[in-house]
C-alpha cells in the first residue's frame, strides 16, 4: 500500500470534518491498494477476507459519505453495479475489458468536442462521460 496516498486520504477525511474511524481507515486502505474503481460489494468482500467485522451497510454508508464530501466519485461502468474511485479532480474516462473487468484510466480526448457542441447548440456543456469497452490483451489472446 502506498503510505503517502493513504496518509493523504486520511488527512482529507479529517479536513472534511469527519472522524477517522476504523471503518473509514479500512475502506481507504482497500481503495488505495487497488488501482481501479471498486464496488461496495467488492470492498466488503476484500475486508471480510481480511477478517474485518464491517457490515456491507457500513461500507455503503461510508462510501456515500465520502462521495457527498467530494473525496470519492461514483462511476457507472455499465457492468451492473456502481463503482467508487478517488476524486482526484482529474477528468478521465475508463477503458473496460468486457471479459475480466479490468479498468484502465484514459485521459480526456473530448475537450474540443465540448466547445464545438456548445457553439453549435448554445448549450452550456457541464459534463460528459465516456466508457470504452473491449478485450484486454490477456483476454483477447487467452
Amino acid at each position: 500500500m502506498s503510505k503517502d496516498r493513504k496518509s493523504y486520504w486520511e488527512q482529507k477525511i479529517r479536513e472534511s470534518g469527519l472522524r477517522l474511524t476504523r471503518a473509514r481507515r479500512e475502506i481507504i486502505e482497500v481503495l488505495v491498494d487497488h488501482s481501479g474503481p471498486l464496488s461496495a460489494r467488492e470492498i466488503f468482500l476484500i475486508l471480510r477476507s481480511a477478517f474485518s467485522p464491517l457490515e456491507l451497510s457500513t461500507v455503503y454508508r461510508n462510501l456515500h459519505t465520502f462521495c457527498a464530501r467530494g473525496m470519492l466519485r461514483e462511476v457507472d461502468l455499465g457492468m451492473g453495479e456502481k463503482k467508487f474511485e478517488f476524486n482526484s479532480g482529474e477528468h478521465r474516462h475508463h477503458l473496460i475489458c468486457m471479459k475480466c473487468g479490468e479498468v484502465r484510466f484514459l485521459g480526456c480526448p473530448l475537450p474540443h468536442l465540448e466547445d464545438d457542441i456548445s457553439k453549435k447548440t448554445s448549450y452550456d456543456v457541464v459534463e460528459h462521460r465516456l466508457n470504452v469497452y473491449g478485450f484486454c490483451p490477456i483476454c483477447r489472446n487467452g
